[in-house]
């Protein structure tokens, strides 16, 4: 560069350290000619550097894009260089974090290295070049030059695929996966609603589709435009008569153009259909699509395998968000488009971009084909590695990494990935090998878990043990471990609590919930194991967890609305999980969905079945559940095949209990008394079983120790669960247990009073009062007034048949109800609720009737006695009132 400042004058200005007494160095002191040349070299820099039209020209001559549209790219490059500027200043910050036991952890943001960028032609300057815009690029160079970027730093070299390939596998170059944003463009839809400002919605569409000569990933290529409704003032153009006509028209059209007539616009029929509106097109084509509803517009919309951008053009702010949050794109505009500035994020869906979908396999697809061109290939093969872990194709993502392996054998990194897919792949001897060849002391405690994970797969319960009590207790791990362990051993309270005892160091952790609400289901608990489930799904939805983890949640809320008889529920839950092809359904997915559409599909079920007992391993529950279901549907000669052919499977998943029922079962077709006495030897082993849980629950219940009557009833409810006693009871148990239990309590109520809904007065009336108060407690008012109503119709019919029977149903709800208020405190709705409980007088008072009312009133008395509460005179009236009813008609009692 010619123009550098250079200072002649001899004289010199001295430099001293205040501490040593020394000359530093000397610096010219500049005079009137060195100043005027500072200031000519200055501004010959700012003429170049305000000179963006050059650069503009430069743009145009490259790629073809009108100069227009060039100048507002320098305006985006200065912007950017701005924006990325101030974040070099404050956004690498460090990070802090507080750990357990009073220590920290620091964070701190350094250099990557040596980076390779490939970038776009069709902004060169923005995203670096390509082979179609080589002057921009070293104009770039020479302009960072010029800035004062030393050399070396930013390097242009021109090429094709070969050089990229070159420098994406070169050694020197720091490959590692990063977030980054894969913008593979697509097409867009821009959706023009009838209410929208026209004028707005053909300017955005324009742009949309004809910004760069349609050369932008984001154009909105498909644009979809609401139908008019003929009966509206501003609807212009009708419908032609019939179908018919309007091919006669086009006749007419075309025998003009035939005679010699120039058609200026339109004169055809066009079907948009096939590549050109659901594949890529890189250019200046836009297809007028016409739709009707949202729900349409919105489900063609999203038919795409791209997901990049999006525009809605509307009035309705309402209705924009609304469409936004509905289309599968990275990035939706409102009234606009093609608006992007380096502070938004930008980043698309499915094909066009890693979204919170993660198509796995369409990136399979396209890294197969690099890994067949290049199979030395260290990114496809790290890709395919990860890609294939991630859609639970272990054995090929364990073929990755042992490749890797040899390629790289100084990675240890790829070696743990390796023994990880092996043993995902249940082929735990191959993967316990690979661990105890990686040597690397840093990785040695995570070895040590793996190899506990490992014998925990093969079911060696001992030698996991051993290896996880070689873990130090300072990681929470270990304890989760220990729970893993206790829950195989079926003690899944104590396991709760190792579970439970993590969270609380760790914080919150799907995995770790989805263990929590498994123990639950395990013991029966299951409110508290919906309550968790609930929270794994509302927080994968807002945050975007792995599949896997929504996965585990879905199926669990499945199989415990299958246990509580609510199968439409079970099967929503199916649907409800992320949707996947069958392909790529996971073992347990499979084992539900067969199960729980047993009795529409059959045939389906039973092929599912049959398959997942061929595979190794499978979910426990597959070889009793296919067993159980070839006996439900009399299949008993394939019933005992199964069971012949897999001997080696019934000890380990069978329990005595479920082997002795089904061979009873299958014995029944050859020899029915034989049948009939296994039977009666099942039957009496569980009476005498029953005999015991009925004693020792009575004890529990007289010492209120309902929790653990609850426990007792549990243990029962397999072969208990369709009587109404037993139902009563269980409903009995979480009713006095108040906290929280009021639903379930009211789930086994309220099936046995509706059964007897026409003829309530047959049901007790503590389970009618119960089931009220149930109500109350949820927030189920409507249904208790309801309940209520029904019951005082049904006594006001019995006492037209017959004056003088007494019922007391309605009296002891009230009585309940009205005890229950004066205990929260609500003394006046309460003491209202058991004056009206003893009214006609006549007819309710009585002693165990007087017992109860006397109770709430004496409360009354002894809180207002104490200046506790206060309550109006109008109470206090009505309370003496009632006092002397009560002594007028107790006189006979």
């Amino acid at each position: 560069m010619e123009n550098v400042l250079k200072v002649v004058d001899p004289s010199f200005l001295r430099t001293r350290n205040l501490e040593v007494v020394k000359t530093l160095c000397k610096v010219g002191i500049a005079e009137s000619k060195d100043v005027d040349e500072a200031v000519k070299v200055g501004k010959d820099a700012f003429r170049r550097w305000k000179s963006t039209e050059e650069v503009a020209i430069m743009d145009v001559l490259d790629n073809g894009k009108p100069i227009w549209e060039a100048r507002m790219d320098m305006d985006s490059v200065i912007g950017a260089l701005e924006y990325y500027g101030a974040y070099a200043n404050n956004g690498f910050q460090g990070e802090y974090y507080k750990l357990a036991g009073g220590s920290f952890a620091y964070v701190t943001k350094e250099p990557i290295g040596l980076v390779a960028g490939i970038g776009a032609w069709n902004y060169p300057l923005q995203t670096a070049t390509w082979k179609f815009t080589p002057l921009t690029a070293l104009y770039l160079a020479e302009a960072l030059k010029e800035a004062g970027l030393p050399d070396g730093v930013f390097n242009i070299i021109q090429g094709e695929g070969e050089t990229g390939a070159l420098l994406s596998s070169h050694p020197d170059v720091l490959m590692e996966i990063r977030h980054v944003t894969l913008e593979l463009g697509g097409k867009s839809p821009l959706i023009i609603f009838d209410d929208a400002d026209l004028k707005n919605a053909v300017k955005g569409a324009l742009m949309a589709n004809f910004f760069s000569q349609g050369q932008v990933c984001s154009n909105g290529t498909r644009v979809f435009v609401q139908k008019g409704d003929p009966l509206k003032e501003d609807t212009t153009v009708g419908a032609t008569i019939h179908p018919e006509h309007a091919e006669r028209v086009l006749q007419y059209i075309k025998e003009a153009k035939e005679e010699g007539a120039k058609i200026e616009c339109g004169g055809e029929k066009i079907v948009i259909d096939g590549d050109l509106s659901g594949g890529r097109n890189f250019g200046a084509v836009a297809c007028v699509l016409p739709f009707e509803s949202e729900d349409e517009v919105v489900s063609r919309a999203n038919d795409t395998p791209f997901g990049l951008a999006g525009g809605v053009f509307t009035k309705d702010l309402n209705r924009a968000h609304r469409i936004a949050d509905s289309i599968d794109a990275g990035v939706v505009w409102v009234n606009t488009f093609n608006i992007c500035t380096p502070e938004v994020p930008f980043g698309g869906y499915k094909m066009s971009g890693i979204g919170k979908r993660k198509w796995y396999n369409e990136a399979i697809n396209i890294l197969n084909y690099i890994y067949d061109s290049n199979p030395t290939s260290r990114a496809a093969l790290s890709l395919l590695g990860h890609c294939y872990y991630y859609t639970q194709d272990f054995v090929n993502a364990a073929n990755c990494y042992e490749q890797l392996t040899n390629y790289y054998p100084e990675v240890d990194d790829y070696r743990v990935y390796y023994a990880q897919s092996l043993y995902q792949a249940c082929l735990y001897e191959e993967a316990m090998k690979i661990t105890v060849q990686i040597e690397n002391p840093e990785l040695q405690h995570d070895m040590l878990k793996l190899q506990a994970a490992i014998k925990y797969g093969e079911e060696d319960l001992a030698g996991a043990k051993s290896l996880v009590d070689k873990c130090p207790d300072s990681d929470p791990e270990t304890e989760i471990n220990r729970g893993c362990l206790l829950y195989k051993e079926g003690r899944y309270e104590e396991a709760l609590a190792k579970f439970i005892g993590a969270q609380q160091v760790i914080g919150y952790d799907p995995h770790l919930s989805y263990n929590i609400a498994l123990c639950h289901y395990r013991v029966k608990d299951f409110a508290p194991a919906l309550k968790h489930i609930a929270d794994i799904i509302e927080k994968g939805n807002k945050r975007a967890p792995r599949i896997e983890s929504l996965i585990e949640a879905f199926n669990l809320k499945a199989a415990i609305e299958f246990l509580l008889k609510n199968v439409e529920a079970a099967q929503e839950a199916l649907t409800d999980m992320p949707p996947r092809s069958e392909d790529e359904l996971d073992a347990v997915t499979l084992h539900n969905q067969a199960l729980m559409n047993m009795e529409s599909k059959p045939t389906e079920g039973f092929e599912k079945l049959q398959f997942l007992l061929q595979q190794s391993p499978f979910p426990p529950e597959t070889f009793g559940n296919l067993l159980l279901l070839y006996c439900k549907y009399e299949y008993f000669d394939l019933a005992a095949d199964v069971l012949a052919e897999n001997a080696h499977l019934t000890y380990k998943y069978l329990s005595p209990h479920l082997y002795d029922f089904l061979e009873a079962l299958i014995t029944q077709q050859t020899s029915p008394e034989e049948a009939y006495r296994k039977f009666d030897v099942i039957a009496s082993k569980h009476t005498e079983q029953l005999r015991k849980c009925t004693k020792t629950s009575k004890i529990y219940w007289d010492l209120e120790m309902y929790e653990q009557v609850e426990k007792i009833f549990r243990k029962s409810v397999e072969f208990c669960n369709e009587s109404d006693v037993w139902k009563l009871n269980v409903a009995h148990v979480l009713f006095m247990q108040e906290n929280n239990k009021f639903k379930e309590a009211t789930g086994f109520y309220e099936p046995i009073v509706r059964k007897n809904f026409d003829s309530i007065l047959n049901v007790s009336a503590i389970v009618l009062a119960n089931l009220c108060v149930s109500y109350i407690m949820t927030s189920q008012n409507e249904e208790a007034e309801e309940l209520m109503r029904k019951i005082e119709k049904e006594e006001e019919t019995v006492a037209y048949d017959d004056a003088d029977k007494k019922v007391f149903h309605l009296c002891i709800v009230n009585l309940v109800i009205g005890t229950l208020y004066c205990a929260k405190g609500n003394y006046e709705f309460g003491i209202s609720r058991v004056i009206k409980s003893l009214e006609p007088y006549n007819k309710k008072l009585g002693t165990d009737t007087w017992f109860y009312a006397k109770r709430s009133f004496l409360s009354l008395i002894e809180n207002l006695s104490k200046h506790m509460i206060t309550v109006r005179d109008s109470v206090i009236e009505e309370c003496i009132q009632f006092l002397d009813h009560c002594e007028i008609y107790g006189r006979g009692v």
